[in-house]
C-alpha cells in the first residue's frame, strides 16, 4: 500500500508515464529559461556598471595626463556591487539547478520545500563532508592508463 498512488498506479509506472515526462520536461524548460534570463541580466548589469566606471575614468583624465585622479571609492562601489550580484546570481542559479533535478523526481519540489524551510543548507553541509567526484578522481592510483 505504501507504493500505491491514485487509481492503482505504482510509482514505477507513474515515473514511466508520458504525462509525468512531459510535465518534468516543461518544468525543466521553464527553469532553464529562468537561469538564462538571470545570467543575461546579471551580465548586462555588470557590463553597464563597468562602462559607467570607465566613463568616469575617461572624464576625470580628459584634461590631464595624470591617472591618479580616478575615484577609488567609485571603483570599489562598482566592484562591491558586481561581487554581490555575482554571489546572489550564483545562489539563485544553484537553486534553479536543484529544482531542475528535482522536477524529474516523483516527490517533486521536495527540494523547493527544503530551500524555503532552510533545510537545504543543512543538506549541503552534510553532502560536503562526503567525497565529491572530483576528489575521488584525485585519489592516488585512481587513474589507469
Amino acid at each position: 500500500a505504501r507504493h500505491q498512488v491514485l487509481k492503482g498506479y505504482r510509482t514505477e509506472d507513474l515515473k514511466k508515464s508520458l504525462a509525468f515526462s512531459l510535465l518534468a520536461a516543461y518544468h525543466s524548460y521553464v527553469f532553464f529559461a529562468a537561469a538564462l534570463s538571470i545570467l543575461t541580466l546579471s551580465g548586462n548589469l555588470i557590463l553597464a556598471w563597468f562602462i559607467s566606471w570607465f566613463q568616469e575614468v575617461r572624464n576625470s583624465n580628459a584634461g590631464t595626463s595624470d591617472t591618479g585622479n580616478v575615484s577609488l571609492g567609485f571603483y570599489l562601489a562598482v566592484l562591491t556591487r558586481c561581487w554581490l550580484l555575482i554571489q546572489l546570481s550564483a545562489e539563485v542559479l544553484r537553486c534553479v539547478l536543484w529544482l531542475v533535478e528535482d522536477s524529474w523526481q516523483l516527490q517533486t519540489f521536495q527540494t523547493y520545500r527544503q530551500i524555503l524551510t532552510g533545510y537545504a543548507s543543512k543538506a549541503m553541509q552534510e553532502a560536503s563532508e562526503e567525497m565529491t567526484a572530483a576528489q575521488s578522481l584525485a585519489v592516488t592510483g585512481r587513474w589507469k592508463h
